[in-house]
């Protein structure tokens, strides 16, 4: 997965656990942008906020060092929102993937249940 230019790993989208650990780390990047945006500070102290969720979320999904690898020393917050949403969309896309991977199993499947249960029936030969 390719995020801010950065070569990611592809997250493992069948993992139950991972599953869990990306959608936590999406709520928590909300919850903390919607803190952040009601706070009563500065202006540049919000957008820091935000993009240290960001920077969170990433360390979360993607390992300790991994925000460090997408954004180096950056704290810019359009960068730091472009890059989450393109990690986000990729994992939507790794999973419809898998998603279709497993229709079209499952329609193999389904043709070779119904050839088993309902064989073909033989032609009926003429008689001369």
């Amino acid at each position: 997965m390719i995020v801010n230019g950065v070569n990611l790993p592809d997250p493992d989208i069948g993992d139950p656990d991972f599953i869990e650990k990306f959608e936590n780390a999406q709520q928590r990047c909300s919850e903390s942008f919607t803190e952040a945006a009601n706070k009563d500070v500065k202006w540049s102290e919000k957008v820091r906020s935000q993009c240290i969720a960001v920077f969170e979320f990433f360390e979360e999904v993607f390992g300790e060092g991994a925000a460090k690898q997408v954004f180096g020393d950056s704290v810019n917050l359009r960068v730091c929102v472009d890059a989450y949403a393109e990690a986000s969309n990729g994992v939507r896309d790794l999973d419809k993937d898998l998603a279709a991977h497993f229709r079209s199993m499952g329609e193999n499947i389904n043709r070779q249940q119904r050839r088993h249960n309902h064989p073909q029936k033989s032609h009926k030969k003429y008689k001369r």
